[in-house]
């Protein structure tokens, strides 16, 4: 990490403050990205190249920028708290108010037929995670051999956000997929796109995936497959409780934005009350 100096101080300290190894390496990723596209040390940019670098992130979904802008937010404010730099030029950054959509937005199956039928290795393995278990983006690039309980039943223990562990089911279907990819005896499940040791980063999982997707002309992304799982059990559940258990969510509140619900058949039950509520009227003469 020549190119960025303090990095390895910065992930120094936010290692001994019991940061996650996982948001440890997301941090690291997310500053050399901005290292990258910045062109010079990311501890030392001005406000006005923090406004430009800001300005190329929004081909990202909005919650792919927000964590963009919060990793390398960090990193600056840790870099001027602490002397490196004698001013603080995160004021411009503007985060995403919005990061999920107001209403849930599953894609239909044929569209998950078609993106698993036509996607190569891992990408297959990739949606059918999101799609069949509702793992997010860092779940799956997270997900190492010692997760995965072959069973019968076949299980993973997943560590999602806030260290929080559940366990999902992990479907015949999808467990052929990891298999078909090569199951390690230990270590990632998936490897970096790039050849290099390690596992990808969950930006890079969504990214391909999303990419898979809209070469098919499919206008959704690796987050609303989640909206199809959670749409999907509960529609067959009808156990919210259940649903957000299964999804890693700590209120169902939450998984409200998950599941769209049965408009069509809630009209049927309106219309039910309505007839026991008010007498059937005769049309007028």
């Amino acid at each position: 990490m020549d190119s960025e100096p303090l990095l390895p101080l910065h992930l120094d300290f936010i290692r001994i403050r019991n940061q996650r190894p996982r948001s440890i390496r997301e941090r690291r990723l997310a500053v050399m990205r901005a290292r990258r596209r910045i062109g010079q040390p990311v501890a030392h940019v001005t406000r006005a190249q923090l406004e430009v670098w800001q300005t190329g992130l929004f081909h990202l979904t909005a919650a792919g920028m927000h964590n963009e802008i919060v990793h390398v937010g960090q990193y600056i404010k840790w870099a001027a708290l602490n002397g490196h730099r004698p001013d603080d030029p995160t004021i411009v950054l503007i985060r995403p108010q919005h990061i999920h959509q107001d209403l849930p937005r599953p894609m239909a199956d044929e569209d998950v037929a078609l993106a698993i039928e036509t996607a190569g290795q891992p990408e297959r393995a990739w949606i059918s995670l999101a799609a069949f278990c509702g793992l997010r983006c860092m779940e799956i690039a997270a997900l190492t051999r010692d997760v995965i309980d072959m069973g019968p039943p076949a299980a993973m223990r997943i560590y999602g956000k806030g260290g929080k562990v559940r366990i999902v089911p992990l479907p015949a279907r999808v467990l052929g997929e990891l298999l078909e990819v090569g199951m390690p005896r230990r270590g990632p499940l998936f490897q970096r796109m790039d050849g290099a040791p390690g596992a990808p980063s969950a930006g890079r999982v969504s990214e391909r995936i999303n990419k898979h997707l809209h070469s098919l002309g499919i206008d959704h992304t690796a987050h609303t497959l989640r909206h199809r799982f959670g749409t999907a059990l509960y529609g067959r559940t009808r156990d919210p409780f259940l649903v957000a258990q299964v999804m890693g969510h700590s209120s169902v509140d939450t998984t409200r934005g998950y599941v769209q619900l049965d408009s069509a058949g809630a009209a049927g039950f309106l219309e039910a009350i309505t007839a026991l509520a008010v007498p059937s009227v005769s049309p007028a003469p």
